[in-house]
């Protein structure tokens, strides 16, 4: 479905944040980052959005009130702000009912696997090639034979050769998307 979502829409753009940088200032904030980094690719390309449709019942793309040093290195990057931020609808399960929202989904989801395919031979070893990533128990094996690789959340906590616990957050929840859609 990638080629026809490019076709149908105007404009897309899927922003990324680094292992390092989720580690550095948590899962929302890099979330938020990698949003930002997605409006600046389509604020250049001259298809700046005047709303924005979150899938979930939160909205991380707002940055917080920044009352004392810990909300600034919640909200992330100050110079990745777009300005203003676009206004911020909230919509539960928004992929089944609205169509550009599962349009986006599509489209951060195949470029997240390619990328995944891709970190295979970079990283051999963990099987990111057909688990991409997933704690899947091929993967979690993987995790306690080798270790983490760079591209893991070391903030997570991570399965070890000397544990048997499972992979998951070790501070917060993970939020399924990371994606903008026009």
């Amino acid at each position: 479905l990638v080629a026809p979502v490019r076709r149908w829409a105007v404009a897309s753009a899927v922003g990324h944040a680094s292992p390092g940088e989720i580690d550095a200032v948590g899962i929302v904030a890099a979330l938020r980052t990698a949003a930002y980094r997605a409006l600046a690719e389509l604020r250049d390309g001259g298809h700046a959005p005047g709303v924005v449709i979150l899938d979930g019942s939160h909205d991380w793309l707002t940055p917080p009130l920044q009352g004392d040093l810990l909300d600034v290195v919640r909200a992330g990057p100050a110079d990745l702000a777009p300005e203003p931020c676009p206004a911020v609808r909230v919509r539960v399960k928004a992929d089944l009912t609205c169509a550009v929202v599962a349009a986006a989904s599509v489209l951060a989801k195949c470029e997240r696997d390619a990328i995944m395919t891709r970190l295979d031979d970079v990283h051999p070893g963990y099987g990111w090639a057909v688990n991409k990533g997933y704690a899947v128990p091929e993967h979690v094996a993987s995790l306690r034979r080798l270790g983490p690789s760079p591209q893991h959340r070391v903030s997570w906590r991570l399965p070890t050769a000397a544990d048997g616990e499972p992979a998951g957050p070790r501070r917060e929840a993970a939020l399924a998307g990371g994606m903008m859609e026009p």
